[in-house]
């Protein structure tokens, strides 16, 4: 009733019945925005290497993927394809960035909000990596030049 758009955490949706809201498939409306994760989750990579059994095995089948290694991209991509008006990744997930990539542990003091990038993780072609599946998913806003 506020007007604000539904928040989408894919890290929420892997429960083994499909059911859940956060998987991209049950999502209602455009309106809304689809996060791989947030700040005060756990990165991609970690988040994958978490996963055990049946919520393991049904993660793989939805992503389409072997392999843990392979879940943080499998994940972005799945975000960028959803329906929602926005998709956001952290930049931890997108370079797949293990554990010590982290910013929040919520409920704790020191610790939070020292992740930064190290120089030399932006290159061209990550930058041609992220506009190529953005146009492929049609998220583009601006043409991009130099491609």
């Amino acid at each position: 009733r506020s007007g604000y758009p539904g928040m989408k955490v894919l890290e929420f949706g892997f429960d083994p019945d499909g059911k859940s809201v956060y998987l991209p498939h049950n999502f209602t409306t455009p309106e809304c925005i689809c996060y791989t994760g947030t700040h005060d989750n756990e990165t991609l990579t970690g988040w994958a290497a978490s996963l055990k059994g049946e919520q393991l095995k049904f993660t793989k089948e939805y992503l389409g993927v072997k392999s843990k290694k392979a879940m943080p991209e499998a994940m972005v991509r799945l975000a960028w394809s959803s329906i929602a008006k926005l998709a956001v990744a952290q930049m931890q997930d997108i370079l797949g960035v293990g554990k010590e990539g982290r910013m929040n542990f919520p409920s704790t003091l020191g610790g939070n909000w020292e992740w930064r990038l190290s120089g030399g993780e932006l290159t061209d072609q990550l930058a041609d990596k992220l506009y190529r599946l953005t146009a492929l998913y049609n998220r583009l806003t601006v043409e991009r030049t130099d491609v």
